[in-house]
């Protein structure tokens, strides 16, 4: 076992260089397998299949993994329904799968929900819903869910347009290092949208 944790921590670390290296990725989720670490292997498979969505070697190692019960109440089950990746598009299974994320505090689970209400996905459209969903997800600090926030702000989706709420969840989307809300962050310096103009500011935030 300690030679797993220490190939995991080698993994780990060659990872926080390079996020998308397929070989570290692979390995990594073969040694949580066997470690018998279902979700973590879960998620490099997840990594890996949005990197490279007909890679064999995934594909199989994430049908194992879907049999075993540790990760039904996950949010990469429902990406995997949504997506008909190694199981039968089912929006509704989907939809389905978020919600039981979304109701173990899973942030991930909860922005996903909104992305459904947003988009009619697994249920009927609702704009309110999908707000109020990626409300919560922004108040667990997930990036993605205050990047969303920000731009239902901005084209009043579920909302009433707030230009200046719109930057502000930007920014702090931003600085959570989500790369649109970085690019959105430049946008708004850059013509002064919810913040005063400063074409300084934005070059930097360009840079990042």
């Amino acid at each position: 076992m300690e030679r797993y944790k220490d190939a995991i921590n080698d993994l780990t670390k060659l990872l926080d260089i390079e996020p998308n290296n397929k070989f570290a990725l692979r390995y990594r989720a073969e040694t949580y397998y066997l470690m018998e670490k279902y979700k973590e292997s879960f998620n490099d498979v997840n990594k890996l299949l949005k990197i490279e969505t007909n890679d064999e070697w995934a594909s199989k190692l994430s049908a194992k993994i879907i049999e075993n019960p540790c990760v039904d109440e996950t949010y990469e089950l429902g990406y995997f329904y949504l997506h008909g990746i190694n199981v039968e598009k089912d929006e509704y299974k989907a939809f389905a799968q978020f919600e039981k994320s979304a109701n173990t505090g899973c942030a991930e689970g909860i922005n996903c929900l909104g992305y459904c209400y947003e988009y009619g996905i697994g249920v009927e459209k609702n704009e309110n819903m999908a707000f109020t969903y990626y409300q919560k997800s922004a108040d667990l600090y997930h990036s993605n869910g205050m990047y969303q926030v920000g731009y239902c702000y901005y084209l009043g989706i579920g909302v009433d347009i707030n230009k200046d709420k719109a930057f502000t969840y930007y920014l702090k989307s931003a600085e959570a290092g989500n790369s649109i809300a970085i690019r959105k962050t430049a946008v708004c310096y850059y013509y002064g949208i919810g913040v005063e103009k400063d074409v300084n500011i934005s070059f930097e935030w360009n840079k990042k």
